[in-house]
């Protein structure tokens, strides 16, 4: 089962080398898991814990939606530091763009 992770962490989307995120979670030492603390329904929590829940990694949501920022249309970002294997991340992607989200997923590395 997958753990998902939410806190407010500073990272770069554009920047996906494991020193960075290693330093940006090594900051974010107050993290937290509960529902609802991503700004977005909690039918659209239950989708994306649906999903993620069928891997056994840690995802971690950072950014404008775990903020309480979001405006309308803002994705919502998730990083992972676990050595995924690329088919499974194709697998993942698929998942959450095939899924009912109303909002895009940024999903980095």
């Amino acid at each position: 089962m997958a753990k998902l992770i939410l806190g407010e962490i500073d990272i770069q989307p554009l920047v996906s080398t494991r020193d960075f995120l290693a330093e940006a979670l090594e900051k974010a030492e107050n993290k937290f898991e509960i529902a609802g603390a991503i700004q977005a329904f909690e039918s659209d929590y239950q989708i994306l814990r649906r999903i993620l829940d069928k891997y056994p990694y840690q995802f971690y949501a950072y950014g404008s939606r775990v903020k309480g920022t979001a405006r309308k249309y803002s994705d919502l970002d998730i990083c992972y530091y676990d050595d995924i294997p690329s088919f499974i991340l194709v697998q993942i992607e698929e998942d959450l763009e095939q899924s009912d989200l109303p909002f895009m997923i940024e999903l980095v590395n």
